[in-house]
């Protein structure tokens, strides 16, 4: 499953030394979200999931974070424990 995140550029390399991600939210095309938005096709919702991140990303910004950023990674099905609206 395709996964986006808002980050910074700090948080990126905090990840790079300590091989540990913490982020809030993962967006992905939920079952939830699909239904949900009908309308779009594949490649509109991962857009629109990857726009989410985005505005999660600028709220992360501050003086010493560095850059917004999203990050798009993918997410074998089977580690997946919970699911929400559009995020897992």
């Amino acid at each position: 499953m395709r996964a986006y995140a808002g980050a910074t550029a700090q948080e990126v390399q905090e990840f790079l030394n300590s091989a540990l991600l913490d982020v809030s939210d993962v967006y992905a095309a939920t079952a939830n979200f699909i239904s949900a938005n009908s309308d779009l096709d594949e490649e509109e919702i991962e857009f629109t999931l990857s726009l989410i991140a985005a505005e999660d990303a600028l709220g992360l910004v501050n003086e010493s974070s560095g850059r917004a950023l999203v990050l798009a990674f993918d997410i074998p099905a089977e580690i997946i424990v919970d699911s929400h609206e559009m995020s897992v």
